[in-house]
């Protein structure tokens, strides 16, 4: 008797717990597929300024999706923080991962999904890169991550030729020289900085000048001021640069005898220049640090080609200068963020 309600009970139970896993089976919430964590990731990834990190640090925000009976995600709303151009960078965000759909019976409905997700703080990370600076050199495999922040100091050496057309065309021959830019780089892909050409140019004939001076066989000409420019289109190893420079311009026609000598003849003046870059990345960024904190270094190789009308107070001397240049420029780019690998 005893064993017949002991069975009985076990198959009331059995029949219990089927029903049970059956009912679950048929219900179940809506969810991402692959976790909570790969729809995490998908936020984390997003490229926010640092400022805009900041405004994140330690804020819980909370998503909204409507799901639909497929398992597609919509994101319609994020709380928590009232920045439009955060909420548009979360909001642009895709692909969405693909949800499991809401069953109830059995059958898939539409529903809505809450989730509350947070962004964290790097401070430690930070300080802990001031230790590590002290014992060895930075590589980019020690990091998780870096982001470069479009804020960089260039500077460029290089070697130009050069001709003249105009009044300068019919006395000075086709030449060369160098060049030397310092330019700082803006995040907006602006650069402004000093500039430097010196060129030489051997003469074709003397300038029409009334003097007894003996007139140098050669005439340097040389280039000093400001440049601005423009970042027309960059590629991850590659870029085209359009370069405004506003220079003095002066070129000796007779060479100074000694620091007493007044009569020597030098052509003063102005020329305004346009100057088109192409940069070439050549090799792997190199990590720096300065003051415990890592820059990136990258070098290019660079061509450009420039047009630059010069105005002489000697009118033979002035016309409009043709140039093309190799040069090699060396790029000191900051970071605004960087994760080290654990």
């Amino acid at each position: 008797m005893t064993k017949l309600l002991f069975c009985t009970l076990a198959i009331i139970g059995l029949h219990v717990s089927l029903r049970a896993q059956d009912a679950d089976s048929v219900n179940t919430a809506a969810g991402p597929r692959g976790g909570l964590n790969n729809l995490a990731l998908l936020y984390y990834k997003i490229d926010f300024t640092p400022e805009q990190r900041q405004r994140l640090e330690d804020v819980p925000l909370e998503f909204i999706y409507s799901i639909s009976e497929e398992g597609v995600a919509t994101l319609e709303e994020v709380n928590g923080i009232n920045d439009p151009v955060i909420i548009d960078s979360i909001k642009n965000q895709q692909p969405l991962p693909d949800f499991y759909p809401r069953i109830v019976n059995g059958q898939a409905q539409s529903s809505i999904y809450f989730v509350k997700i947070q962004f964290p703080k790097y401070t430690m990370q930070r300080q802990r890169l001031s230790r590590y600076t002290h014992t060895e050199k930075l590589t980019v495999d020690d990091f998780e991550y870096i982001h470069k922040s479009g804020r960089r100091m260039d500077i460029l050496l290089g070697a130009v030729v050069n001709s003249f057309a105009g009044n300068a065309q019919e006395y000075l021959k086709t030449g060369g020289g160098f060049k030397v830019d310092l330019m700082y780089v803006g995040e907006n892909g602006i650069g402004a900085g000093l500039v430097m050409n010196l060129y030489g140019n051997s003469h074709k004939k003397p300038y029409p000048i009334n003097t007894t001076r003996e007139l140098d066989k050669s005439s340097p000409t040389l280039l000093l001021g400001a440049g601005i420019n423009k970042s027309l289109h960059k590629k991850e190893r590659s870029e085209w640069l359009a370069q405004v420079e506003l220079c003095y311009a002066m070129q000796n026609i007779s060479s100074k005898v000694n620091n007493k000598d007044k009569d020597y003849i030098m052509a003063k003046g102005f020329s305004p220049g346009i100057v088109l870059h192409y940069s070439l990345q050549v090799g792997k960024d190199n990590l720096y640090t300065y003051y415990g904190n890592p820059a990136m270094g990258s070098h290019y190789l660079n061509f450009h080609a420039a047009i630059r009308p010069v105005f002489f107070d000697l009118k033979p001397a002035s016309g409009v200068m043709l140039e093309l240049g190799v040069s090699y420029r060396f790029s000191w780019i900051t970071l605004d963020d960087y994760k080290f690998k654990m």
